[in-house]
């Protein structure tokens, strides 16, 4: 009976608790009761997830060396049995200098045929259970799209850690506060495999969680719409009309410039369609899904006139002014170019912070970021999801003149072959019967020869020597970052260059530096991004007037306009403020030079011809990643405008979008 007594003292203590905390807690008169009640009980238990999760963390970084070789030894060991084990002899991999002392290095193609075939229902292709959740596709930005099986264990895993980063956060930034969030994007259109397995974009699987769709500023029809003109203007027009709005989502930080300037182009639409209760037809929805979008709007004069308020008062800080609850922005802000969209997105937001939580790709997940709102965002890497081995950038350098040396040395082999074929026609009558033998081995061994090429193709990497694994990298130097993990991938290039930053006890802390491979290169000089932002950055400190906003480039090759002069560089810029003089475009072509010493001889002696800038209308690289969009298979919020074009069509279409009077 005592017992019974305390068991129901200590009761009604924690309910009298979590009614106080409740009660004291910033909720928003937008949301029902039940709602905000909803909304309470998924935030504690995301505490408590946080507190276990955090604290597995923790100890994960205390001992990171000893987990990198538990996954590997556990990997090895769960999938020797698949036919990628098979055929790649994982059984005989008992330990993580084993594997790293068998196993090449590897890119998609390797993988291709294995992921077809589990896409198909084989299940031992590539995996040894079903834990498949689905099939992320990648965005395809710097390549075609790529399909990468997602499983079960590891994304609970990756949840409940960035949760621990997520809750603290969502406490120190949010205060605890019980409101709508508004998410920037819509539900990816999924292809189903013939195993039954969703195809889609894994970033918005993920944001589809409990929490999310209990806060959503937006009905769950806008959802439905593709489109991302449209879903962007109906997640404003909703979210404007809730001036207690308490966050912001979307993947990425220019998905959030991008909204603001759509606000800015379009407000007055935006506030007579509030005023009305009703979206017109303009956005070319399907008539029965505009319909169900305007069964969740009233007239809201009210709104309206304040809104049309605030609107005529400019655009500074207009985030603070239009939702002065709104406690954070979530969003991915790294790279080269991270620092320029933040910059330009205080424009609105003011002192609002900017939270980067996780870091992760549709291939791997890697990290998470203990210090969100800082202003680098730097991660610890995971180390019991992903076992990591770096790339030092010299050794990519190494490796493209090993790849160009083995391309000539090839090259050179042919040229050998020829001549000897001329010595061969010359003395044609005598060498007749040789020659007829020759070339009967060559028809019978031609098959071999093709499939050892392969093999020998497949074989070449140069570059397993020269991986570090964690406790060898140096704070201070960049890194490609190669991984093996569960879902298949092994000593993958997935293509990230990282910069360490120091340590978290023994685990890395990484900055997101840049994407490997965008280079640009007419004369075989291989201009990569780093060297184009920072040749960007110098001549967009010599336009006082004009902010740079984008911009991206391509070769000569590609340019439909080009008249068959020396090879050159084209450039598309998008600016805010007075447009750029000749002399001011010319900069970029200086800076070039003053970047790169290959590209300044190429011009000295007229190989490659002066860079060419294009200027473009506002909302022109937005109309570029509809585009890419559209011919491809992920979502439109999975897309960052690329640094190089690589297709002609692209070029036309930024072409068009000139303005009349730049270079």
């Amino acid at each position: 009976m005592a017992a019974l007594m305390v068991a129901a003292t200590v009761g009604l203590a924690i309910v009298l608790y979590l009614l106080g905390d409740f009660l004291r807690r910033e909720r928003s008169s937008q949301l029902s009761l039940g709602r905000q009640l909803r909304i309470y009980a998924v935030l504690r238990i995301m505490d408590l997830v946080a507190l276990y999760y955090g604290w597995r963390f923790e100890q994960t970084t205390r001992n990171f060396m000893e987990e990198q070789r538990q996954l590997i030894e556990r990997t090895l060991r769960v999938n020797a049995g698949t036919e990628y084990g098979r055929d790649h002899q994982l059984a005989a991999m008992r330990s993580l200098e084993d594997f790293r002392a068998r196993h090449p290095v590897t890119e998609y193609r390797h993988y291709a045929r294995y992921i077809a075939a589990a896409e198909r229902g084989q299940e031992d292709a590539l995996l040894a259970d079903d834990d498949v959740l689905l099939f992320g596709v990648s965005s395809g930005t710097t390549g075609g799209n790529k399909h990468v099986p997602v499983c079960r264990r590891e994304i609970r895993h990756f949840l409940g850690v960035t949760a621990g980063v997520f809750a603290p956060a969502e406490w120190r930034f949010g205060g605890g506060a019980i409101g709508r969030t508004l998410g920037i994007t819509s539900r990816p259109s999924s292809a189903v495999s013939a195993s039954g397995k969703p195809i889609c974009s894994l970033a918005l699987m993920l944001q589809r969680s409990p929490l999310s769709q209990l806060r959503a500023a937006t009905p769950a029809c806008v959802e439905e719409v593709h489109s991302e003109v449209a879903a962007v203007y109906l997640a404003l027009l909703f979210a404007l009309l809730d001036p207690q709005l308490h966050g912001m989502f979307c993947n990425f930080i220019q998905h959030f410039l991008s909204a603001m300037h759509t606000l800015e182009r379009h407000w007055p639409t935006l506030v007579a369609e509030l005023a009305a209760g009703h979206v017109g037809d303009h956005l070319l929805l399907p008539p029965d899904l505009l319909a169900r979008v305007n069964t969740h709007l009233a007239p809201a004069p009210r709104r309206a006139a304040e809104l049309r308020a605030h609107f005529g008062r400019g655009f500074e800080m207009i985030v603070a002014r239009v939702w002065p609850r709104l406690r954070f922005v979530q969003a991915a802000r790294g790279g080269l170019a991270g620092a320029t969209y933040t910059r330009l997105a205080r424009r609105y937001l003011g002192e609002v912070p900017v939270l980067d939580v996780a870091y992760c790709s549709t291939e791997a997940r890697l990290g998470i970021n203990l210090a969100p709102a800082a202003a680098v965002p730097t991660f610890t890497l995971l180390g019991r999801a992903t076992l990591f081995e770096f790339l030092p950038v010299e050794d990519q350098r190494q490796d493209r003149r090993d790849r160009e040396q083995w391309d000539q040395q090839e090259q050179g082999d042919q040229r050998d072959e020829r001549d000897q074929q001329d010595k061969e026609d010359q003395r044609e009558e005598q060498n007749q019967q040789k020659q007829r033998n020759q070339q009967d081995q060559q028809d019978q061994q031609e098959q071999q020869e093709q499939q050892d090429q392969q093999d020998q193709q497949d074989q070449w990497d140069p570059l397993a020597a020269r991986l570090l694994l964690a406790d060898q990298v140096r704070v201070g130097a960049e890194y490609e970052l190669v991984v093996t993990n569960a879902t298949g991938l092994y000593r993958y290039r997935i293509g990230d260059v990282v910069r360490v930053c120091g340590f978290h006890n023994q685990a890395p802390v990484v900055e997101f530096r840049y994407r490997a491979g965008q280079l640009l290169s007419v004369k075989g000089e291989k201009v990569s991004e780093r060297a184009l932002f920072k040749a960007m950055e110098a001549a967009a400190a010599s336009w006082p007037d004009t902010t740079l906003v984008e911009f991206t480039a391509a070769e000569s090759l590609i340019d439909p306009t080009s008249s068959g002069s020396a090879p050159y560089y084209l450039f598309f810029l998008a600016t805010t403020g007075s447009a750029l003089t000749k002399e001011q475009t010319a900069m970029v072509d200086t800076c070039l030079q003053r970047t790169l010493e290959n590209y300044r001889r190429y011009r000295a002696s007229e190989s490659i011809g002066p860079a060419r800038v294009r200027q473009v209308a506002s909302g022109a690289f937005q109309r570029l990643r509809q585009a890419m969009t559209a011919r491809s298979q992920a979502h439109w919020s999975q897309m960052k405008t690329p640094r190089v074009l690589r297709r002609t069509e692209d070029v036309a279409l930024m072409l068009a979008q000139a303005l009349p009077d730049d270079v």
